[in-house]
């Protein structure tokens, strides 16, 4: 059954209910539930990607793969060391330099955590000679930033895609760096503009995407109708779009 799903939607995207109704088609006795298994299965494998809720992507494109840079770790494992318990996302600009025409002079690593603890961190990250600057303080950041990656500490967000933990702390995704340069402008402001949309088309040509994932993030932001039109821009959502 595998294999004749595969030959059917081969470089497309499509809905389980467009496989589930393309089996049933070719007389083969088993149930829905069986299919959707079926497809799970090939999800599981990496052969196809799930692009969005019952939606599934058999161009064969690649999973985003994290580059977990030196600073990164050295990152996570203080964090881990200091607040063990604390539940802490951590997003490292420096990834979306691939899908730029341009390379920021500087890239930013932001940081996540409960509202009580923010001063904490900064604090401890301070005095580990971190260049970190609590939300709040964002303005001073330009006039008083010693380093070329600052640290940013803000509030931590009642949704949040995540994709593996590191030393305990939670990596973002690409989906949600995606929305976060959208939402976050005045943090991410050298991802802006012409390079935004680059990061946009090239994050979706060259990687499987969970555009569901995406748009259910920027509701719970507040910046759908934003994230709809830059997403609007890429082939790749062009493609999907109508099965979401």
């Amino acid at each position: 059954m595998k294999e004749i799903i595969l030959d059917r939607f081969n470089g497309r995207y499509c809905s389980i209910n467009d496989i589930v109704d393309f089996v049933n088609s070719q007389n083969i006795d088993v149930s829905r539930k069986t299919v959707i298994w079926a497809v799970n299965d090939l999800v599981r494998k990496g052969i196809i990607a799930r692009s969005g809720r019952g939606i599934y992507n058999f161009k064969l494109k690649p999973s985003f793969d994290m580059q977990i840079t030196d600073d990164v770790k050295r990152l996570c494992s203080f964090i881990n060391s200091k607040f063990k318990y604390l539940n802490v996302t951590l997003t490292d600009s420096e990834t979306l330099g691939q899908f730029m025409n341009l390379q920021p002079f500087s890239t930013v690593m932001v940081i996540e955590v409960m509202k009580d603890a923010i001063d904490s961190v900064v604090s401890a990250l301070r005095k580990e000679n971190f260049d970190a600057y609590a939300k709040s303080d964002y303005s001073l950041i330009e006039r008083y930033v010693t380093s070329s990656k600052p640290i940013v500490v803000r509030r931590e967000l009642k949704v949040n895609p995540t994709l593996f933990k590191l030393d305990n702390v939670c990596i973002s995704t690409l989906e949600k760096m995606l929305v976060d340069i959208v939402c976050d402008d005045d943090i991410f402001g050298q991802y802006q503009d012409v390079e935004l949309q680059n990061i946009y088309q090239n994050a979706s040509e060259d990687y499987s995407v969970n555009f569901s994932q995406m748009i259910k993030y920027a509701s719970a932001r507040n910046r759908k109708p934003e994230v709809i039109n830059m997403l609007e821009e890429t082939d790749a959502y062009k493609n999907v779009k109508g099965l979401l």
